[in-house]
C-alpha cells in the first residue's frame, strides 16, 4: 500500500509506512461490519453531515457505482474534503502551511488558544520543520477525529 494516492499528486507526496498504517486502521474502524468497504451508514456515523450531503460525497468518488467506498475511494474522499481548506490556509502558496498561517486561520475561526495551536502543530509536524504538509494536515485531522 506504499503508493501515490490520486489526490496527493499536486503535493508530490507519498504515504509513509506510518501514514499508510494509520489510514488503513482508520478505514477499518469506520468499516464496522468488516466488509472491506464503507457504506453510507458507516460514513454517516463519522461525518456528522446530512445523509443527502454524504450521498453527494460518495457519488463524487464512487467510480464503480456500488454506493460504497473502497479504501482508495475513501482516500479520494478525504482528499476532496480537505484539499480546498488546506489551500486556503496556505496563504503564500508554498505548498505547506507554516505555523503562522495555521494560527491566523484558527484565529479567524474563533480559536485563539496559542498554546493549543502550537501543541497541535508540534504533534502533527512529523519532520519538525515548523510547517504542515498536506499529509501531515490530513492525518492530524484524522487523529483529532475531524472527519
Amino acid at each position: 500500500y506504499q503508493r501515490r494516492v490520486r489526490g496527493y499528486f499536486t503535493m508530490g507526496a507519498q504515504l509513509s509506512a506510518e501514514q499508510t498504517t494509520y489510514a488503513k486502521n482508520f478505514f477499518s474502524k469506520i468499516d464496522t461490519n468488516n466488509s472491506g468497504t464503507i457504506s453510507l451508514s458507516e460514513l454517516k456515523a463519522i461525518l456528522h453531515l446530512p445523509p443527502k450531503e454524504i450521498k453527494k460525497l460518495i457519488i463524487e468518488v464512487d467510480s464503480d457505482k456500488d454506493r460504497k467506498l473502497s479504501y482508495d475511494q475513501f482516500i479520494d474522499l478525504i482528499d476532496k474534503r480537505y484539499k480546498t481548506l488546506y489551500n486556503k490556509m496556505d496563504r503564500d502558496g508554498s505548498g505547506c502551511i507554516d505555523r503562522k498561517e495555521f494560527e491566523n486561520f484558527c484565529t479567524k475561526m474563533g480559536f485563539t488558544d496559542s498554546k493549543a495551536i502550537t501543541d497541535y502543530v508540534n504533534s502533527v509536524d512529523k519532520n519538525k520543520d515548523g510547517k504542515l504538509t498536506y499529509l501531515e494536515f490530513v492525518f492530524g485531522l484524522a487523529k483529532l477525529g475531524v472527519f
